[in-house]
């Protein structure tokens, strides 16, 4: 057994905005819906509520944070904790959902002499060194953190705990530094993309962990590296998988959350060693992947075990093993370790190996080579004679169906069954104004459900849980969906927030995300008339979110049949004859809350 060493390539994602096309009814309405589009995103850009700049005030708020945060350390496991309750207060001053926390190391034994105030809040702030930390006196610690503001509270609704904690690992040196920097409403959540100056260091802090370097002196290239053991692959049949084990080092004690990546590559072609093959060809994208745990032999070795299914037969497969995300495997800043040592690189099994197709279970009993004639015509007549049958039937049935045009009023044409063509998910967005506008609301989403559409609608409990992980990136992503709806409900809280956000009262904890999506609809939608459509339940012409498609209005409920007509994309109705249903019941319920609901202000 051969094992080679690669080095690890790190693929950067690129994002693809895919632009929209602009559905518009005529030339008139063309260039009226320009001009408002012009002046609306000039507008919302002046305004408090879209504004992106992360001011003075946010770092301030985080410095203060800094201040009181007290860093929790296990000695059992070295690891360091670091409670975030207070962080959805970063909304207000810095404007995003997203704070990066990043841990940074003292480097023990440095090259050069440190400066006499060195890790003082007034070293941190001249001279660029938060921004830009001296990598002769500071090593970042692993990979950044994301932390969200409203992460606690959806943990506490779903019944998962009350805490916003993050962990750092394998904490084995005496002096470390936190570092919290707002992330940015388009791009990566990293300090590095963040607007300059907006970083804020803490103080350093002391952990007590004992004299001695707990780092193993290869990784500080003080020693040669002990070589990674991997044992033959051993292949199973039935379904076809490959089961996996081996040993390898680490550069600190081996702990429960050490994690190692398996790795098969797809190689075409008939490779004879894996190791001479060009980086790119083992690092496409064509491959099976497993993360798995890493269980301690010792304090510097662990071993791993793993199966990999779904294998493809007859295609050679080139395997590598390494380390995930160890704070020791790092490259950059910290001079005392050394990013090409055999502990931190992939381990490479050298002879490719290959699945052979197995026919599972006995083999089909060979038919007969000559072929029965007699047998083949008489099914052929006998198919043959049924189609034509069958042919006939339907055309006379065809024929003697009869259209029966029905002069149906806007009312009695919602008892009809929905088209046919298809029924897209619905993003429906509204404020909670009142008691009396959620119920109007709650009843236009049940009308929505029983025509067949899935719609999305944020006071839902079950979709909460569904975007509690990422709600900004979950909200953009069907916002942009060109197959999703948007429905937008006209009241005095939704046209608030056009002129101002600051002005509105929060109402319930998914209100700012109520916010977030106007804002994207506004920018991103205000004119597309295909998937944008605004409703209201009482004439307002002096406040209807006038910058929103502009000349179109549903008016609920005389308006529903365009609505449910503007969904499908159609403006047929089909003829045939529904009975009493749940939407007749629906209907009758909504009107009955329109009327409610309207009775305040006439």
């Amino acid at each position: 057994m051969v094992v080679h060493d690669k080095t690890m390539v790190i693929h950067d994602k690129t994002m693809v905005i895919h632009d929209k096309t602009m559905v518009m009814r005529d030339k008139t309405v063309d260039m009226y819906s320009s001009a408002f589009l012009l002046a609306s995103l000039v507008s919302l850009l002046s305004l408090p509520c879209v504004q992106s700049q992360v001011t003075n005030s946010c770092a301030a708020a985080m410095q203060d944070f800094l201040s009181k945060a007290s860093p929790d350390f296990d000695d059992t496991d070295k690891s360091l904790s670091l409670e975030l309750l207070e962080i959805s207060d970063f909304y207000q001053e810095c404007g995003t959902l997203y704070v990066s926390v990043e841990l940074w190391r003292v480097i023990s034994k440095p090259k050069i002499d440190r400066p006499t105030d060195f890790g003082t809040p007034e070293y941190f702030s001249k001279d660029q060194h938060c921004e830009n930390p001296n990598p002769d006196l500071l090593s970042k610690h692993g990979q950044a953190r994301k932390a969200w503001a409203w992460q606690q509270r959806m943990e506490v609704r779903s019944g998962r705990g009350n805490s916003n904690q993050i962990k750092f690992y394998h904490v084995v040196e005496k002096e470390y530094m936190i570092r919290l920097c707002p992330c940015q409403v388009n791009g990566h959540c990293t300090c590095e993309n963040t607007n300059p100056g907006t970083q804020v260091c803490s103080p350093l802090f002391t952990v007590p962990n004992p004299d001695e370097d707990q780092v193993f002196p290869w990784c500080r290239g003080q020693s040669q590296s002990p070589q990674p053991k991997i044992d033959s692959p051993i292949i199973q049949h039935c379904p076809a998988q490959l089961r996996i084990t081996g040993i390898i080092p680490s550069c600190t004690t081996v702990r429960d959350y050490d994690q190692v990546e398996v790795i098969l590559q797809a190689v075409y072609g008939h490779p004879t060693n894996c190791k001479d093959l060009p980086l790119p060809t083992l690092t496409s994208s064509n491959r099976l992947e497993s993360t798995v745990q890493l269980k301690a032999v010792n304090q510097t070795h662990g071993s791993f075990e793993v199966d990999i299914k779904n294998i493809t037969h007859d295609i050679y497969y080139c395997l590598r093993v390494e380390l995930v995300n160890h704070p020791y495997c790092n490259s950059g800043a910290d001079h005392s370790l050394d990013r090409q040592t055999k502990i931190c690189r992939p381990a490479l099994w050298n002879e490719p190996i290959f699945i052979a197709g197995h026919q599972c279970g006995p083999l089909p009993p060979c038919p007969e080579t000559r072929p029965n004639l007699p047998l083949i015509t008489g099914a052929s007549l006998a198919a043959a004679l049924v189609l034509a049958i069958g042919l006939v039937l339907v055309h006379r049935l065809a024929c003697r169906r009869k259209s029966h045009p029905q002069d149906l009023s806007g009312t009695d044409r919602l008892l009809l069954s929905p088209p046919a063509p298809q029924y897209p998910d619905v993003f429906f967005l509204y404020f909670c104004d009142s008691e009396e506008f959620i119920a109007v609301n709650k009843l236009v989403v049940r009308w929505l459900n029983g025509l067949g559409h899935r719609v999305m609608d944020l006071s839902d409990d079950l979709l909460q849980e569904e975007l509690v992980s990422s709600p900004e990136s979950w909200i953009t992503e069907k916002l942009e969906d060109p197959n999703t709806k948007v429905v937008i409900v006209n009241s005095d809280l939704a046209n608030t927030c056009i002129k101002s956000s600051e002005e509105i009262i929060q109402k319930d904890d998914m209100n700012d995300l109520r916010i977030f999506s106007l804002k994207h609809i506004h920018m991103r939608l205000a004119t597309n008339y295909r998937r944008l459509a605004v409703i209201q339940y009482r004439l307002d012409k002096s406040s209807s979110l006038l910058s929103l498609v502009p000349h179109t209005r549903h008016l609920l409920p005389d308006h529903l049949p365009e609505l449910q007509a503007w969904l499908a994309e159609t403006q047929g109705w089909d003829d045939n004859d529904n009975l009493e249903s749940t939407r007749e019941q629906t209907l009758r319920d909504l009107k009955a809350a329109v009327q409610k609901y309207t009775s305040v202000y006439k």
